[in-house]
């Protein structure tokens, strides 16, 4: 079996890109009026000093994703790299894989993969990554939660492609 690599696509990208320049423009349009919020004028300036700043850099970073698709997630004989969101672990080998499965969150499907030794796994990162990892293993949440909403892939049929090629290559 071939190397799987799922990128992201870059219609939805671009659909993304789109909305974060309208939160920008509209930040810039809050900060630029002087009506009051809450009785207080400043505050439009505040409300609109935040959204630029943080649509500004939501935009950059999906312009760089855009021009460039990232692979969200490998598949591979030697195991799956997950690179699907900021607290990704990374890679683990078939043989850290206890189980796979689907979960849904609000109207949205993630892959869960639940790990051997995750402690071990956390030793490798950044303290923001583990940091974020533990609190969700706090939660209940399991270890590794892929999201696929940047792709055109459904959870189903990458769920059934990584228990295949678990089944093959965990030996």
């Amino acid at each position: 079996m071939d190397k799987i690599v799922i990128k992201q696509n870059q219609l939805k990208q671009f659909s993304l890109l789109l909305l974060s320049i309208i939160m920008v423009v509209s930040s810039v349009f809050v900060f630029f009026i002087n009506m009051p919020i809450f009785g207080i004028t400043f505050v439009s300036k505040i409300i609109g000093a935040a959204g630029i700043i943080f649509f500004g850099a939501a935009s950059i970073y999906i312009i760089k994703c855009f021009i460039k698709p990232k692979a969200v997630l490998v598949i591979d004989r030697n195991g799956i790299t997950d690179n699907s969101s900021a607290v990704s672990i990374g890679f683990i080998p078939w043989h850290d894989i206890k189980s796979v499965y689907i979960k849904d969150v609000l109207n949205e499907s993630f892959i869960c993969i639940d790990v051997e030794n995750i402690e071990e796994k956390l030793k490798g990162l950044s303290s923001f990554k583990k940091n974020m990892i533990k609190r969700n293993l706090k939660t209940g949440a399991p270890p590794v939660s892929i999201t696929l909403g940047s792709t055109s892939y459904k959870p189903e049929k990458v769920l059934e492609i990584i228990k295949n090629y678990k089944e093959v290559y965990n030996q």
